[in-house]
């Protein structure tokens, strides 16, 4: 057995081991594709699974980090099995895009690896038509089922548009949550499926009597579930869809845009092919680009305009007062402002008389006392002196006397003297004493 023949049967075991094959798949520009990716393509199967969700996968593009921005992935744990869906956008030919899908068994961490093919084709009638819907208590993967898909375009095929029956078909699939909705309070509730239909048939008449009823709707953005009745709701109700009647809305004449690479990458991303003419999004300029705007005139009559007013009320109320003041004669008034300076006068003139009957002088002056040697001094008080008598006597009446023996008595005041202040006593010291001084001098330290 030569080398080659050697390497190619590795090169095929590696092969059969860690990747397959799979045959590929067709879907059409501007029409929403679903993928299931499920355990059987990598000859796995659900019935010797020991734990739920056994098998993870991650698709990405091949030779690329992640899938092209118009493919999206989702894992449904109630179907055990992921899914790709997304909306190819209009290309001039037909393209052929390869996926590859890593899938790994969490319960022994075995990977196996296979590429998918995907062919975009031309559609023949691209839709001219859109019907926006949004239905409250749907999951994403709950429109993967074709039972229930297929409930949603009887709807439409029989009884509000039957002149699509022929080629109607989901043009736009998302996740309302995906778009900026609110997840559910409850978790037991649908997320909510934002989705769009597509004809090449004209609007029926049911159809735009129905936007004309929900029309006053659109001002808000959402509307809570039950918010609003219309009159097919039980034809949806029948078939268990909660619709969202604010998001309800025909689109027509829709312009299809042919997007080219712009640069040699052939898998650049691209955007949805299908654009309303008046929801176009353009960019921000750039800051060099933003026109400058002047303030001046601002300034001026946020500013200048209410001083200048102030000024001109300031001057003519002035005129006002200061030169028709002297024709205006009122002796009410006058006499009622001379008034108020008299009795402020008086009032100041009570005041002081009251201040300087609170004020009182007193005087010390030398008491002697019967068996007492030396001169005691006492505090005399003096009267506030009064109209009938301006000059009052002095009161005889003495303090208590000192309770400190002085050797010399005072300075005597004379008679004149009376009312004038003394001098402060001479102060006397323990030693100065001669009873005290001889017991100290008497005492052993």
């Amino acid at each position: 057995m030569t080398s080659n023949t050697i390497l190619s049967r590795c090169i095929l075991l590696l092969v059969l081991g860690f990747g397959f094959s799979s045959n590929a798949e067709y879907v059409h520009m501007t029409e929403v594709f679903v993928l299931p990716i499920e355990p059987s393509m990598f000859n796995w199967t659900l019935h010797g699974a020991k734990i739920r969700d056994q098998y993870e996968y991650r698709p990405t593009q091949i030779n690329s980090p992640d899938l092209p921005t118009w493919i999206n992935f989702v894992y449904s744990s109630r179907h055990q099995q992921g899914f790709l869906f997304g909306v190819p956008p209009q290309w001039p030919d037909a393209k052929q895009i390869e996926i590859e899908i890593v899938a790994l068994n969490k319960e022994t961490y075995e990977t196996r690896r296979r590429v998918v093919p995907l062919f975009v084709k031309q559609k023949q009638s691209p839709a001219q038509y859109e019907v926006q819907l949004k239905i409250h208590n749907l999951n994403v993967e709950d429109l993967f089922e074709a039972h229930r898909q297929n409930r949603l375009l009887d709807i439409f095929k029989q009884k509000l548009w039957t002149a699509s029956a022929d080629d109607l078909h989901i043009t736009m699939l998302a996740s309302a949550v995906q778009l900026g909705a609110r997840l559910p309070l409850r978790p037991t509730e649908g997320e909510g499926v934002v989705l769009k239909l597509g004809s090449a048939k004209e609007f029926s008449a049911a159809l735009r009597e129905l936007q004309k009823e929900v029309k006053p709707l659109w001002k808000m953005s959402s509307c809570p579930r039950d918010y609003k009745r219309t009159s097919v709701e039980r034809i949806f109700r029948d078939q268990r869809f909660a619709l969202d009647w604010c998001s309800f809305k025909l689109q027509e004449n829709l312009v299809t845009k042919i997007y080219t690479p712009a640069s040699d990458d052939e898998y650049s991303d691209y955007t949805n092919a299908f654009v309303d003419e008046n929801d176009v999004w353009d960019a921000p300029p750039s800051r060099e680009n933003v026109p400058t705007r002047s303030y001046t005139f601002e300034f001026v009559v946020t500013i200048i305009v209410p001083m200048v007013v102030l000024i001109l009320l300031v001057i003519l109320i002035s005129f006002i007062l200061c030169f028709h003041h002297e024709g205006m004669a009122d002796d009410g008034s006058e006499e009622f402002f001379n008034s108020i300076f008299s009795i402020c006068e008086d009032y100041w003139s009570k005041r002081n008389e009251e201040g300087c009957e609170r004020v009182q002088m007193l005087q010390y002056t030398p008491v002697h006392h019967q068996n007492e040697q030396p001169l005691q001094s006492t505090l005399r008080r003096v009267p506030s002196p009064t109209p009938e008598q301006p000059f009052a006597q002095r009161s005889m009446t003495t303090s208590p006397a000192s309770s400190l023996q002085r050797s010399t008595s005072p300075r005597m005041l004379d008679e004149d003297a009376q009312y004038t202040r003394p001098n402060p006593p001479p102060y006397v010291g323990i030693y100065n004493n001669n009873n005290h001084s001889s017991e100290y001098a008497q005492s052993d330290f």
